[in-house]
């Protein structure tokens, strides 16, 4: 989309792009200050690409810890039903136990 700016010679410039806009920077205050503007603008992206990194990295921790504690609800429910049974298989209850405690172990010790 281009945009209309007025100079302050009193010309009006059409800038259609940064390109365009870098030239009038170039051409009404000098080469330092495009280049001050160039790194400026350089440095931004740089914070961007690194914001959308850690925030895609948050994502998949996100859904990850989403995933452990959708197991862990089901190792307990499994839990809360072999307990609630008249007969209590100690077996089982034991095997579900180790589970919910080798998942805790694993989350715990991860990188």
């Amino acid at each position: 989309m281009a945009n209309i700016m007025e100079l302050p010679d009193g010309k009006q410039q059409t800038v259609f792009d940064l390109h365009d806009f870098m030239e009038l920077v170039d051409s009404y205050m000098g080469m330092e200050a495009r280049t001050w503007l160039s790194e400026y603008l350089f440095d931004l992206e740089d914070e961007y690409s690194d914001y959308a990194s850690l925030e895609a990295d948050m994502e998949d921790k996100n859904k990850h810890h989403k995933e452990v504690m959708e197991e862990l609800h089901g190792y307990t429910a499994k839990l809360a039903d072999l307990i609630s049974k008249k007969d209590l298989d100690r077996r089982a209850i034991s095997n579900t136990v180790g589970s919910i405690s080798c998942l805790v172990w694993k989350e715990m010790n991860r990188c």
